[in-house]
């Protein structure tokens, strides 16, 4: 009895113990998340967090889930492009959160590393490291392989994506943590810590991501910092990466990052993320770990086997399409066509290697972006939110820079960079007019064919041939240097239906239908690649359908080269021009000799001048002269491609993270930089804003009404510009850190908003085309709301000649010489800047909530937009010009030096 009595003593114990284990279990999974108690509570502090590998899988989801959570977000990878993307979705699904890129491999760690993260994140207050990047996809063709069997190269690479950049990580940002404690760190391991087979170093660095943690934690508690550390373990996640369908035991990535985010403070130094991956992992408790251990071993044969005979059966699959595909096209008198992946599975013959060559010159494969990629038009949920019901849109002005185009200058013709470019089919179809009477009162259009000719065998006349022994349809570099491309006017037409699909099919802003262009402001500077990139932005805008039979010829405006403010004019202002060659001189110093530059000369020096055969800032060519060359012909097709060392990733990254300081670091740093170099510009712009605010509307002498001479108000400005207005724009304002070179087609769109009286009277808004006015045929201007004893506004749309110069009497006026009534009319309006369909920020504006919409700190008052603007606005650029010659890089006693945005 006694014996029975005590047996069921200790079964009533066990039970006791494995209720109160599962109820602890179950607890970790039910208890609220303490991620918040990283958030800041002081509203003019924001935090940060760091998400390494957040291009994809659950990186991506962490980003996600960290800005629905209130946190601004640095998004760490190696793919810009991808990144990018990234960036511009999550801005576009959370516009209060702010994000910011970090390109870094991991697989290719240096000494550097320091100095590339932290200027990075510079003086965020970063509370959440996620150390997530990982994996074994890097290793080709199957990531299943047997310790001996591994090479020097791929094991250090398993080594350092998935366990030494993580610790090195760690060991930079940990002072930035401690120092805005209380702050998390959170390191993702997965099930493989278990110790797998042909998965040897992989399941160590996993162990080691624990082991990490569990010690840095051990670490904080004895010096007494508030930095908390969490170890999460993940099973099996459906991501791009391993494509299995989402189940009861497999989440999709976001779910994964949301579950992993809900366990924190959960009391534990590790923990199972997902709640049916925890089941799973109560289920190998209580297994031994060589039972374990056999049962994947069984698996990951299987798996191991079924990968080795697919990547088998592929290269057989791809080696026959290639072949056959090849006879194709020799047969179609067409070069041969291949893939990366077809290169990857073929030894290294004679062939097969000059099939890689060819790949190599025809390849964009990880390369730079040079060309727009146009995502896809806003959803419905993405407008609202980018378009909020209580603004109402009042102005557009637009900036594009050219489409494609071929190289400023011709250079690399000994690299096989072709003289003449095949890619002008305009050269088809030149039209001109000329005069039919003497007295030049008849004209017609002469449409004729251009072909171009040259010096021959003893100078005989020849016809040009293009690489393909084109002789129409071709560009001279040498001639016609810089001019647009067919490319270049298929991608500017693309981007003038996209602003058809947002500003008249979506919004409803422009009409669908117009007779004339008097409420749009066409300008242009006057070179033909910009003006012919703005003729094809305006013709998508509004294609020959959409306008009616006797639709007028639109005006664009143009300046002379000396009066040109539309892009950065060192030709015509002697000071500019002198602050351009310091600032470069400065960047030549900087890194000229160090191993960034060393690197490019090993790649590129080659094929430089004999009599400058080194790659250098200011070289011959100069650094951002061979970025040029090597952007334009990535951009084009295979007939004009360089060879593929031109191509390789990291000197892209290089190139252009030096080309951007030489060029734009001036508009970061110096005042007069941004006067001389943009502020003509930016005044204009900000003084159309103002005369909508204070006077009712803009309007142009150069859009006037054919039948009564009167002026129209202009709703729409579309400038055909350059990169280095784009960049002159961000950058004054500061708004763009990045290292990126605006992409050819880029735009910038400055929108102004007022409040929208009818939403807040209580009207309906249900679509968004309800939420604005509506498209018409006509180009009638709104009506006056409640706010209007704001403005000036006139008695009529169409104002006289007499009158327009009354609404120009605020231009250059400064905002600390407006009376309290204009004041208070700018504070009414909003101005936000989109480049790329990102949403950007100014820190001026972010700063201060007096400064920004309530909420949405994307929305600069036009108050604050103008005193920022103001400060590097000239009153008489053409004579400031000729000021400070020979002061220096910032003026007389460093006076000049400030930072931009303020």
């Amino acid at each position: 009895m006694q014996l029975q009595t005590f047996f069921a003593s200790v079964g009533v114990a066990v039970s006791g113990l494995a209720l109160t284990r599962l109820l602890q279990e179950a607890f970790i999974f039910v208890r609220p998340s303490s991620l918040p108690r990283y958030l800041s509570r002081d509203e003019n502090s924001e935090s940060w967090a760091f998400v390494s590998g957040a291009s994809d899988g659950i990186g991506l989801g962490f980003a996600h889930e960290l800005c629905k959570r209130g946190f601004n977000v640095f998004l760490h990878g190696r793919n810009r492009e991808k990144l990018s993307r990234v960036q511009d979705e999550l801005q576009t699904l959370y516009p209060t959160r702010k994000t910011e890129i970090v390109v870094y491999d991991a697989s290719q760690i240096t000494e550097d590393i320091d100095d590339a993260i932290l200027g990075a994140v510079a003086e965020a207050r970063l509370t959440v490291l996620v150390n997530n990047v990982g994996g074994m996809a890097m290793i080709k063709p199957s990531p299943y392989v047997k310790l001996h069997d591994f090479s020097f190269s791929d094991m250090q690479t398993v080594l350092d994506v998935n366990a030494n950049f993580t610790a090195h990580l760690t060991r930079i940002l940990l002072p930035r943590l401690m120092r805005s404690q209380p702050a998390l760190v959170m390191n993702i391991s997965s099930i493989a810590k278990l110790g797998f087979p042909w998965l040897v170093p992989y399941s160590a660095t996993k162990a080691f991501v624990l082991a990490l943690g569990d010690a840095l934690s051990a670490e904080m508690r004895a010096d007494q910092h508030d930095v908390d550390v969490l170890g999460v373990i993940v099973g099996s996640v459906s991501t791009a990466g391993l494509q299995v369908n989402e189940s009861f035991f497999v989440p999709s990535a976001q779910a994964m990052a949301s579950a992993s985010l809900d366990r924190v403070g959960c009391g534990r130094l590790s923990v199972w993320g997902y709640w049916s991956h925890r089941l799973r992992g109560l289920v190998l408790d209580v297994m031994s770990q060589k039972t374990i251990q056999r049962g994947a071993a069984k698996e990951l044969r299987k798996l191991r086997q079924d990968v080795l005979d697919q990547a088998q059966k592929k290269k057989y699959l791809q080696k026959r399409s290639l072949l056959t595909a090849s006879r194709k096209r020799h047969r179609a008198g067409l070069p041969p066509r291949v893939t990366a992946s077809h290169l990857r599975t073929f030894p290294p013959t004679p062939g097969n290697l000059f099939l890689f060559f060819l790949h190599c010159i025809t390849s964009d494969t990880r390369c730079t972006m040079t060309s727009i990629n146009f995502r896809d038009p806003y959803s419905k949920e993405e407008l609202k939110k980018l378009y909020p019901a209580h603004l109402k849109l009042q102005l557009v002005q637009v900036f594009l820079r050219h489409g494609e185009r071929t190289p400023v200058s011709a250079r690399f013709q000994n690299a096989g960079l072709p003289t003449y470019w095949p890619y002008c089919s305009v050269a088809r179809r030149m039209t001109s007019m000329v005069a039919t009477s003497n007295d030049l009162s008849s004209w017609d259009a002469l449409q004729w064919r251009r072909q171009i000719e040259t010096f021959g065998h003893d100078d005989e006349a020849v016809s040009t041939r293009g690489p393909g022994g084109e002789t129409e349809a071709i560009w001279q570099v040498f001639v016609q240097a810089g001019e647009l491309t067919d490319k270049g006017r298929q991608t500017t037409f693309q981007l003038g239906q996209r602003l058809r699909t947002l500003y008249v099919d979506q919004l409803g802003f422009m009409p669908k239908i117009k007779s004339d262009a008097e409420d749009i402001y066409l300008r242009s500077t006057h070179m033909p690649r910009a003006i012919e990139s703005l003729q094809q932005a305006f013709m998508g805008m509004y294609p020959a359908g959409s306008r009616t039979a006797n639709f007028a010829a639109p005006a664009i405006v143009t300046r002379s080269v000396a009066d040109e403010t539309a892009f950065p004019n060192d030709a015509s202002c002697r000071r500019f021009r002198q602050l351009s060659r310091l600032f470069a001189d400065r960047a030549a110093q900087r890194w000229n000799n160090s191993d960034d530059m060393e690197y490019l000369n090993k790649l590129w020096s080659k094929w430089m001048p004999v009599d400058t055969p080194r790659v250098a800032v200011d070289s011959h060519p100069r650094l951002s002269g061979i970025m040029d060359s090597i952007n334009a012909s990535r951009a084009h097709g295979p007939a004009t491609r360089l060879p593929p060392q031109f191509y390789d990733q990291k000197a892209q990254d290089i190139i252009q993270k030096i080309s951007v300081e030489e060029w734009f670091a001036g508009y970061n740093e110096n005042v007069e930089y941004r006067k001389l170099g943009i502020g003509s510009l930016m005044g204009d712009i900000v003084d159309r804003m103002a005369n909508v605010a204070v006077g009712g509307s803009w309007y142009s002498e150069v859009a006037s009404s054919r039948s009564t001479g009167s002026q129209v108000p202009i709703k729409f400005a579309l400038t055909g510009c350059h990169d280095t207005t784009l960049a002159a724009i961000l950058f004054s304002l500061g708004a763009f850190n990045s290292a990126e070179w605006p992409p050819f087609t880029s735009s910038i769109a400055i929108e102004l908003f007022a409040p929208n009286e009818e939403h807040q009277a209580g009207g309906a808004s249900g679509t968004i085309l309800e939420e604005f006015a509506q498209p018409s045929d006509g180009n009638k201007s709104s009506s006056p709301g409640i706010l209007s004893f704001l403005k000036k506004r006139p008695d009529s749309s169409k104002q006289s000649a007499s009158s327009f110069s009354t609404l120009s009497d605020i231009a250059r006026v400064p905002l600390s010489e407006m009376d309290d009534t204009q004041r208070k009319a700018l504070r009414q309006y909003y101005v936000r800047l989109r480049y790329n369909d990102r949403v950007m920020r100014v820190p001026g504006c972010v700063s201060k909530s007096s400064n920004h919409l309530p909420g949405d700190d994307s929305f600069c008052t036009l108050e604050a937009f103008k005193e920022i603007v103001d400060k590097y606005t000239p009153k008489q650029w053409k004579s400031e010009c000729l000021d400070n010659v020979n002061e220096g890089m910032f003026g007389k006693d460093n006076a000049d030096k400030s930072t931009s945005g303020y």
